[in-house]
């Protein structure tokens, strides 16, 4: 039994019955805010489910027959505090997204209420870290989890509202890092601005200023708590609290961290909130525009250093004025590349979001590129062959592969049933499975998108440089989700971030096959202009590689498979593209 710092005696028995015996209690999972949580079972519905208590401390007691008793003069704030709690989950209720805890009910019992939610398998964060060596993780398994609290933070956040409580212990990880935010009691939408400091649920390590004050409040709020859980993650320790930079004066703090985290962290820690970044979607995909900003300046430097040196510029002979020279050049083209580099790879567009299934998808610019494998790549499979130049027009690809989240939206929408779910069970982040080529057109025909054509998915993939995986010529292990991982399912969508391709699409290689719209057919020899493919076939085409699939061999960007069109595979999913002709 975990019971944080509450004593026994306020905490509801194991056994305890509630809504004519419903649910029952079975045991303490802690505490937070101004309330309880419980593991209990719903007999009803012959499942384990989650119930919060109201319990404001200071202001209630319980008597031996578990009914909570208000202290007198405490009475009027105790009715306004739970009114605003269950509106909490009025609230939450309303946020269906993966990575948000859903709520099933709320009652009103023993003189307080309850808000009956999923439980949550796994631990939270703050268990997660305590388990760490110097309680930090590792950039790679940070940048999945605070993908998921940004995206869950967005959605809320176009709904006008804001968390205002972001630390580990209110974010819970499944097994794989699914991410599920919890604990909603001090959201914006439950408290007013006028509310008194003493009434706001809040937590003086993370908390904006503003939330300290009793001032307003936005999505910086929830931006600068952010800001210091990412510091936390990278170092083990927090920076330091707001309220003790108010009394120092210190406006600005500045993270140790190299970029991309640096800037992030900065800017999202300004002390006044009208100085932080008011998108938190935007804030964080800086963090994409600083690393490849840093990679754009470091392939200008190294070219311009060899070119000095074959011409002898930078020898012996001159002397450190000409050295002094060249530093100012350099730094004037860092400059340059650092305010455009970054549009390098998206021709200027960035990202979008598709406004049916909420999917984020990149740009692919126009231009040609060379399809399948070298003729003197023995270790290419034949029929990826012979290279070949293709131009194609610039589309939009999805991110990530289609979830079974989305998948699900649209079987609601269409009337559609899901498919069989695989033996590991549906799990909103991961890529949807077992669909067949139909299902997946008819998805992409609903999201008002397409399956990409083989060379779309094979340039997303690869790039204009010919590199033979997403991330370059050499197979690295533990970038994408193939059978060497011994993992034997498919995971959470964008968990392998350094598996990404030239243009930030995650899992091209791995996790699961993805559909294409071409049937199967050889190779042209000759140049083409966005190939569709052969006219008629039997087969359809397949990209990327499994995780049950041999990596080095299958996660090839050019590697090819294909499978008939009504087949259903555990390890076969699909994404979808955008074309130009149906964009704008």
């Amino acid at each position: 039994m975990q019971t944080g710092d509450y004593r026994i005696s306020e905490i509801l028995p194991a056994g305890t019955l509630l809504c004519n015996e419903r649910f029952e209690i079975i045991e303490c999972l802690g505490s937070g805010g101004f309330g309880i949580t419980y593991k209990a079972y719903d007999h009803k519905l012959a499942r384990y489910i989650a119930i919060k208590e109201f319990w404001p401390r200071d202001y209630v007691y319980r008597d031996s027959s578990a009914q909570v008793c208000v202290v007198p003069e405490q009475r009027d704030a105790f009715q306004r505090m739970m009114k605003r709690y269950l509106n909490e989950a009025r609230v939450v209720a309303q946020l269906k997204h993966p990575n948000i805890v859903n709520i099933i009910d709320h009652i009103e019992e023993n003189g307080t209420a309850y808000i009956i939610m999923e439980l949550v398998e796994g631990h939270s964060l703050k268990t997660v870290l305590k388990a760490q060596r110097h309680c930090r993780l590792p950039e790679e398994r940070i940048l999945h989890i605070v993908n998921q609290v940004v995206d869950a933070l967005a959605t809320i956040h176009r709904r006008g509202i804001w968390h205002l409580d972001i630390k580990p212990e209110n974010i819970m990880l499944s097994p794989d890092d699914h991410v599920t935010l919890i604990d909603f009691g001090a959201a914006n939408a439950t408290i007013s601005v006028s509310q008194s400091v003493a009434g706001r649920v809040l937590d003086p390590r993370y908390a904006p200023i503003e939330l300290l004050t009793g001032d307003e409040l936005g999505p910086g709020s929830d931006i600068f708590e952010v800001g210091m859980l990412l510091q936390e993650l990278l170092t083990g320790e927090r920076p330091t609290a707001s309220w003790d930079r108010l009394f120092a004066k210190v406006n600005v703090w500045e993270s140790d961290q190299p970029e991309p985290w640096k800037q992030l962290i900065n800017t999202a820690l300004r002390l006044r909130l009208q100085d932080r970044p008011t998108d938190i979607r935007l804030w964080w995909e800086q963090r994409g525009i600083v690393t490849k900003r840093g990679e754009n300046m470091g392939v200008i430097l190294k070219g311009i250093r060899v070119w000095l040196e074959q011409r002898g510029i930078v020898r012996a002979k001159y002397p450190w004025a000409i050295l002094a020279i060249v530093s100012v050049a350099l730094l004037c083209i860092a400059v340059i590349a650092y305010f455009y580099g970054s549009r390098a790879f998206s021709g200027g567009k960035g990202e979008r979001i598709n406004a049916t299934d909420h999917a984020a998808m990149v740009w692919v610019p126009a231009g040609k590129f060379t399809m399948g494998s070298a003729g003197t790549d023995s270790a290419a499979p034949a029929d990826g062959k012979p290279p070949h130049d293709v131009f194609i027009s610039g589309y939009w690809i999805y991110k990530c592969e289609v979830t079974v989240a989305q998948y699900r939206m649209f079987c609601r929408a269409t009337g559609r049933a899901m498919p069989p779910a695989p033996g590991w069970g549906w799990r909103d982040t991961h890529p949807i499975v077992n669909v067949s080529w139909h299902d997946a057109h008819a998805y992409a025909d609903w999201a008002g998108t397409q399956l990409p054509t083989e060379a779309q998915w094979e340039k997303a993939a690869r790039g204009t440089d010919e590199r033979i995986y997403p991330w370059g010529n050499y197979w690295k292990k533990g970038v994408c989700n193939q059978k060497e991982m011994g993992l034997e399912q498919t995971v959470s969508v964008g968990r392998y971030p350094t598996g990404m391709s030239p243009y930030n699409v995650y899992d091209m290689a791995g996790n699961v096959w993805e559909w294409c719209a071409d049937w199967e057919g050889p190779y042209s020899s000759l140049p083409e202009s966005n190939p569709t493919g052969p006219q008629t076939g039997d087969r359809r085409i397949l990209r990327g590689g499994a995780w049950e699939s041999n990596g080095i061999s299958a996660c090839r960007s050019t590697a090819r498979f294909s499978g008939k069109p009504d087949m259903l595979n555990t390890g076969v999913g699909f994404r979808c593209v955008l074309p130009t002709s149906t964009d704008d």
